[in-house]
C-alpha cells in the first residue's frame, strides 16, 4: 500500500501530512516525534512510502486560509481506519461541531452513543490522527476547561481564539 506524505509550511510552522488512496490519515504538528513516526512507519515492509507535496497542496492552503482566520470548510477526503470502531464514530461526530462552536466531552459521548463515556472520547480526541480538519480543538470540559490537546493547549487556545469561541 502506498502511504503519500509531505511536510507543510504554514502560518504556524510545519505540519506532516500523509494520506492512503482513501483520504487524509495523518496530521502531526510535534517535528520532534516524526522521526519516531517515520520509524515506525519503516518497519510495516508492505507499506511504500512516498513523498508527494502535490497531493496536499489544496490542503495546505486551506489550513493556511484556516490559520488566517477565514471559515474554513474542510473538504478532505478522511482515511480514520486507524482507529476502533467507536473511535471512528467519536471522529465522525466531532466533523459535524460547527466552525466556532464548542461542545463538552460528554456532549459529545451521547452524540456517539454514549452519555456516560464522556473520557473514553477525551481518549479518542487524544488519538484523533488529523486535527483541525477533525476538529478535537472544539470539544472541552463540562465546566468551561479546555481539556487536553494533542498539538497542546496553547496550540487549542490559538484555534479556538482563531474560530472566536475561547471559552
Amino acid at each position: 500500500m502506498k502511504l503519500y506524505y509531505a511536510v507543510l509550511n504554514t502560518k504556524i510552522g510545519k505540519i506532516l501530512v500523509t494520506r492512503t488512496d482513501k483520504g487524509l490519515n495523518n496530521l502531526l504538528f510535534h517535528q520532534p516525534t516524526w522521526g519516531r513516526f517515520f520509524e515506525e512507519l519503516k518497519k510495516n515492509k508492505r507499506l511504500d512510502l512516498v513523498e508527494a507535496k502535490s497531493k496536499f497542496s489544496k490542503l495546505g492552503k486551506q489550513l493556511n486560509d484556516y490559520f488566517s482566520g477565514k471559515k474554513i470548510k474542510f473538504n478532505e477526503k478522511l482515511d480514520l481506519s486507524g482507529g476502533t470502531p467507536f473511535e471512528q464514530k467519536v471522529w465522525k461526530k466531532m466533523l459535524k461541531v460547527p466552525y466556532g462552536k464548542t461542545i463538552s466531552y460528554g456532549k459529545l459521548a451521547a452524540l456517539a452513543g454514549n452519555s456516560r463515556k464522556a473520557r473514553v472520547v477525551g481518549n479518542a480526541c487524544g488519538k484523533n490522527p488529523v486535527s483541525i480538519v477533525v476538529p478535537c480543538h472544539r470539544i472541552i470540559k463540562s465546566d468551561g476547561g479546555l481539556g487536553g490537546y494533542g498539538g497542546g493547549i496553547e496550540l487549542k487556545k490559538r484555534l479556538l481564539k482563531i474560530e472566536k469561541s475561547l471559552v
